[in-house]
């Protein structure tokens, strides 16, 4: 399982480091695949450990110290995390790749989905010429899946260019349109290539999916 590792060909930043006025959501670092590796290796030993042992704050402290390297060391740096992410991952058999793991209660196999989508929704926040539109329809769909429930209520989205739909039901008061790129990248946060359609504005949005409670079971 290691198609996202595609990833890092298409990881760029400027060539002076991030830009200051995108510290908030500088998660294109490779910190996400050191932890992901991390994880994977603790669980194929039947081992739970957190995520970061010092939880956002540790997280928030690497990327501040490497936030401002240049673009070849993040290229460097994210290959290398990612070639020692596919190393532990091509050590896992059919039953390793559901071996638990802390992160949002889910198994080794459902972690290979957080590098991926968090790559391509920070190149577009970065404007690093990865338009929503050219977003893999499969990642443009998973991201829906993952963030459907910041939706509020009586809302539901059809994308236009795909048969695709989430929420949509009978009592649905209004229903957002758009190219499903459009539609993800709206509902990550981001800014849509095209802005999606609803008949009365687009609502606020609810907040990031939350971790569910962790469990300490390794079986």
């Amino acid at each position: 399982m290691n198609s996202h590792s595609a990833s890092v060909s298409c990881t760029r930043v400027t060539q002076e480091g991030l830009p200051a006025q995108t510290l908030p959501r500088r998660q294109i670092s490779q910190i996400d695949h050191d932890a992901i590796r991390s994880l994977a290796e603790h669980a194929l030993r039947g081992e739970l450990i957190e995520t970061y042992d010092g939880g956002a704050d540790e997280r928030n402290a690497i990327i501040d110290a490497t936030a401002f390297r240049s673009a070849d060391e993040h290229r460097a740096a994210l290959a290398e995390r990612t070639a020692q992410l596919e190393s532990v991952r091509a050590r896992a058999t059919e039953q390793g790749w559901r071996r638990p793991v802390l992160f949002r209660n889910a198994d080794i196999a459902a972690t290979v989905f957080a590098p991926w989508r968090e790559v391509w929704i920070h190149m577009v926040d970065l404007h690093l010429g990865a338009r929503p539109d050219a977003w893999p329809v499969e990642l443009a769909c998973h991201a829906i899946d993952f963030l459907s429930s910041r939706l509020p209520a009586g809302v539901s989205l059809q994308a236009v260019d795909v048969e695709r739909n989430w929420l949509a039901d009978d009592g649905a008061e209004e229903v957002i349109t758009g190219r499903v790129g459009d539609l993800a990248a709206w509902l990550a946060g981001g800014v849509p290539a095209a802005l999606p359609a609803a008949p009365g504005g687009l609502p606020a949005l609810g907040a990031w999916p939350p971790h569910p409670t962790q469990r300490r079971d390794p079986a």
